[in-house]
């Protein structure tokens, strides 16, 4: 695909999404369409594929104020759990309502072979617009789920309240990068599993105790062994990935990847990117690429935090996300 080819396949559909019923209890009232602006509309190419949300699998907590919900997105092989004692925490501080989704592919949400950021942002706006029915939101991202709040921010700024991106840069990373090349081990590492083989009769802990210890001579990570094993689960009495690996495989390109964008195209709300003191993703020189596409944008690095930011750090995370909804 070429550059941008993607995101003009979105832009052509960003009117078509059709409405559906709420999950959580509020009355269902029809959508009017959503518009593309005519700048943007200009970018479009014609004849190209349609591109379709898939429902994401979510949870709701209601708060008791009457500001935006908070809609959070995980990174890659993460799921709504990253963020579920997060989310609780926020909403008693701040008493917004705050929305924990499981992006495609991930956790309990549909898997496509399709896969990129354009279609995450798309998904990201059909639930928080089309399902929740909220007219405004905030989007808060980490990693892979901090692009796609990125990219949601700049095609539907008028929605978004508030933007916040967590250890991750706008920038397009290169296959022979140290980041991308990582990610691209730690996918290979899984797929060089083989779960078929694995009987479920044999006990839990024997089995995970084994791909633990596979994962590990491989990758010599214990937290990063740990956070993948968060995706092992049984079907059937077959264990298997919650994940779709064989989807991120063929889309390595994307995952490294930020949408080329039409100039000009910028989100102009209250920004706050958080970054790890420890962590590589938000550089001193990606910060001019940050500022041109959020002018009115914060930076901000956590100490003792590398990319896991929210889980190194919890608390300064939280206090620094509760202080920027308040103002």
């Amino acid at each position: 695909m070429m550059p941008g080819q993607g995101l003009r396949k979105l832009l052509r559909v960003v009117a078509k999404i059709s409405p559906s019923s709420r999950s959580v209890a509020r009355s269902y009232c029809d959508r009017p369409q959503t518009k593309i602006p005519q700048d943007i509309a200009k970018f479009l190419d014609q004849g190209v594929n349609e591109l379709e949300p898939v429902k994401l699998v979510h949870e709701v907590f209601e708060g008791d104020s009457s500001a935006p919900p908070v809609l959070f997105a995980h990174g890659l092989l993460g799921s709504k759990r990253n963020f579920l004692s997060i989310a609780k925490r926020l909403n008693k501080i701040t008493g917004r309502t705050m929305v924990v989704a499981d992006l495609r592919n991930h956790g309990d949400s549909p898997h496509t072979d399709a896969f990129s950021f354009e279609l995450l942002a798309l998904d990201l706006r059909h639930l928080i617009h089309n399902e929740l029915q909220f007219e405004s939101y905030v989007l808060l991202g980490h990693s892979l789920g901090a692009k796609a709040v990125a990219l949601n921010a700049l095609l539907w700024p008028e929605s978004v309240e508030k933007l916040i991106a967590v250890d991750a840069s706008p920038i397009a990373y290169n296959l022979g990068n140290r980041i991308t090349h990582g990610v691209l081990g730690v996918i290979e590492a899984m797929q060089n599993i083989n779960l078929k083989h694995i009987q479920a009769s044999q006990p839990d802990t024997h089995v995970r105790s084994c791909i633990r210890e596979t994962l590990y001579n491989q990758l010599q990570k214990d937290y990063l062994v740990d956070f993948i094993l968060t995706n092992l689960t049984t079907v059937d009495r077959t264990y298997e990935w919650k994940c779709n690996l064989q989807s991120f495989s063929d889309n390595t390109s994307t995952i490294g990847n930020f949408p080329v964008l039409p100039t000009g195209l910028s989100y102009n709300g209250d920004t706050l990117f958080i970054g790890g003191e420890k962590s590589p993703y938000i550089l001193k020189e990606h910060e001019p690429e940050i500022k041109r596409l959020f002018p009115n944008t914060e930076i901000v690095r956590v100490a003792d935090a590398g990319h896991w930011v929210h889980a190194d750090n919890p608390n300064e995370f939280i206090r620094l996300v509760s202080e920027f909804l308040c103002r």
